[in-house]
């Protein structure tokens, strides 16, 4: 007996499926060739680039982890993105293949040139050469950036994080690899030893996650420490009135310089019963709803 009639025999188009197939001489997007180790030293030498650690140059070399930055950033077809110190330019050119448009921030004049001339024809691009931590975030948010995409610098990156927590407006999503030990501290809860001031200022406006821990190895040349992909998603309404926001940072500048003593003993002119805070407690222990109604209490004191 004649076995199953195949497919063909009986006049479909069937066509088997291609599997595991790649067409030849088939180049991967630029954002993948930048993270490779090879294509990484190349640059370097080309460049004639000697990593600056002050400057917290570890280039990326992990297309997993950049697209784990990339998809945290919740990035759309032809939003306005920040990018803070591009590097080589792996990160950007990601950014660009999701469709966004490209504000990038290079302090280093040789590594800003080098993005210009490796893609030219990007309209979305726009790289401006100067230091992020004298760059008005509030001027870029209010035009056309809606989110942050960034591999922060290691000796900068808490100082540039906070100016982007206190810049007005804010962004919608801020998705960023930085020292672990910095996310920790943003992500940290009440009662734990990373809760700080960090944790309750960006609090305020954005709920924070700690997305994934980044190997050393993800990076050349490699770095000491340990780092992170942390992702900032802001609040519909902040938790506290723009008004009292600069009396919560002096509020807790006070508490958590000596954050060991009690309330009472670092805060004492403050009416802290009024607002159900316990005088006997530590800083760390009090939950950031608590800190935003005693700022706001206290602006009118």
């Amino acid at each position: 007996m004649a076995g199953p009639t195949a497919p063909e025999a009986r006049g479909t188009d069937f066509r088997p499926p291609r599997i595991g197939v790649r067409r030849l001489n088939q180049d991967p997007p630029l954002s993948r060739r930048l993270t490779r180790p090879s294509e990484v030293r190349r640059l370097i030498r080309e460049l004639d680039l000697r990593p600056s650690r002050g400057r917290g140059q570890n280039f990326l070399i992990d297309a997993n982890i950049l697209r784990c930055v990339i998809d945290s950033a919740g990035l759309e077809d032809g939003d306005g993105v920040l990018e803070i110190g591009p590097g080589l330019g792996a990160l950007t050119a990601g950014l660009l293949e999701r469709g966004g448009r490209v504000t990038a921030i290079e302090k280093d004049g040789r590594l800003a040139d080098h993005l210009r001339r490796l893609m030219p024809d990007r309209r979305a691009l726009h790289v401006r050469t100067e230091d992020a931590l004298e760059t008005d975030f509030g001027e870029l948010f209010r035009a056309s950036v809606c989110r942050v995409a960034a591999n922060l610098p290691y000796s900068v990156g808490t100082r540039i994080l906070v100016r982007i927590v206190d810049a007005e407006p804010r962004p919608e999503t801020v998705a960023v690899m930085l020292q672990l030990e910095t996310a920790r501290r943003i992500a940290a809860a009440p009662g734990s030893s990373d809760y700080g001031p960090l944790a309750v200022r960006t609090t305020a406006f954005f709920e924070s996650a700690l997305v994934k821990t980044v190997s050393a190895t993800c990076f050349y040349p490699r770095p000491e420490v340990r780092s992170a992909v942390l992702r900032l998603v802001r609040r519909d309404t902040p938790a506290i009135r723009s008004d009292a926001y600069p009396r919560l940072v002096e509020i807790l500048r006070s508490a958590f310089s000596q954050r060991r003593k009690k309330l009472s003993n670092t805060l004492p002119d403050l009416d802290l019963r009024a607002v159900g805070i316990d005088p006997e407690l530590r800083p760390h222990r009090v939950p950031p709803g608590d800190w935003y109604r005693l700022a706001e209490r206290a602006l009118h004191a």
